[in-house]
């Protein structure tokens, strides 16, 4: 997830995250909840409507 961080800040990827985190969204694992929100905190920054969506 978080290797996916720098491709999503330069616009790119946005749509690969997206399929490996609604894969994940049922784990309990905490760091990967982290990640996922990680990486949805940051993008939210430059693209708050696509993180809306």
């Amino acid at each position: 997830m978080l290797a996916l961080l720098l491709p999503i800040r330069r616009d790119d990827d946005f749509d690969r995250f997206v399929r490996y985190a609604g894969a994940m969204l049922e784990e309990q694992e905490g760091f990967i909840r982290k990640a996922i929100d990680w990486v949805l905190r940051d993008a939210s920054k430059r693209r708050p409507d696509l993180v809306y969506e």
